[in-house]
């Protein structure tokens, strides 16, 4: 493709973004559980602004982020985050779908069992070999069927089929690392301005660890070359990592076990295993 045109992704402003549509989320509850960058589970049950339907809770939110953020959103609104998720994705990429526990089980029915979480493309294949096509197929089966089919999944699809997801919203998630990352405007070789660079990232990661209140035991380096491929290298100490020069020295370290015999197109540095365990409420759903 002599034509090809690459465009480079825009990170930052995309966290900007989230950070944004984030905010707006709070505004009405502070059940939230984020999943991706681009995607959360809220629980509206009791929301700051009192109102009384889920679905007028999303009303409001894509209204907000539209005028706000400048995006639209799609919104999917049911009992359970399983029901949510297959919402969200029914009328993209600006749609509002509601499931209602009455209609819920003749909705489900109909959908192919690709639509399932956790069924892709090698257990589809096994289900179509089964005769199974459909949810509606899928209820048809036994659990103890499912179960010598599928394994602990057989379970989960069990109940899909039937509209039953008790799978909590996890809220109080902890971070498990921060990072930062820089893609340099013209690709570097000399050795010099790479430790530079690092230095750079280095910067950006400490201001975000105090930002965050994180602290964490693991460094990992990841160097993204001119053709592309990345690699990566990460170390575990025994002992929390915050001063940035060790930060930046024990960087310097990792990366002098690659080979830079390529140019070096950007340069990311994360601190992960943090202090905290992670934590877990048991709440009863908007998904975006």
């Amino acid at each position: 493709c002599p034509n090809l045109i690459f465009v480079e992704g825009r990170m930052e402003a995309y966290k900007e973004a989230s950070e944004n549509i984030l905010e707006i989320f709070r505004r009405y509850t502070e059940l939230i559980e984020p999943v991706s960058i681009d995607e959360a589970f809220l629980d509206v049950t009791q929301n700051r602004l009192g109102l009384r339907f889920g679905v007028d809770c999303a009303k409001a939110i894509k209204k907000d982020i539209r005028k706000e953020v400048g995006l639209v959103a799609s919104a999917g609104v049911s009992y359970n985050k399983f029901l949510a998720k297959i919402a969200s994705d029914w009328k993209k990429p600006d749609g509002l779908f509601v499931i209602h526990p009455a209609k819920a089980q003749n909705f489900i029915d109909k959908l192919p069992v690709k639509a399932i979480w956790g069924v892709g493309p090698v257990t589809q294949k096994k289900m179509d070999s089964l005769n199974i096509h459909t949810c509606s197929d899928l209820r048809k089966q036994s659990l103890f069927f499912l179960t010598e089919q599928f394994g602990k999944a057989g379970l989960s699809y069990y109940n899909y089929a039937r509209g039953i997801d008790e799978r909590p919203l996890r809220v109080n998630r902890i971070r498990k690392q921060v990072s930062a990352e820089i893609t340099f405007s013209k690709d570097l070789s000399d050795l010099s301005d790479i430790q530079e660079g690092i230095s750079r990232v280095v910067c950006q990661l400490k201001e975000r660890m105090t930002r965050r209140q994180f602290r964490g035991f693991s460094l990992t380096l990841k160097v993204r070359m001119s053709d592309f491929k990345t690699f990566s290298r990460s170390h575990t100490f025994d002992h929390i990592l915050e001063d940035p020069q060790e930060i930046y020295e024990e960087s310097l370290e990792l990366l002098s076990k690659l080979d830079l015999s390529k140019k070096v197109r950007l340069i990311g540095i994360g601190i992960g295993s943090p202090l905290e365990v992670e934590q877990e409420e048991l709440l009863p759903f908007l998904e975006f």
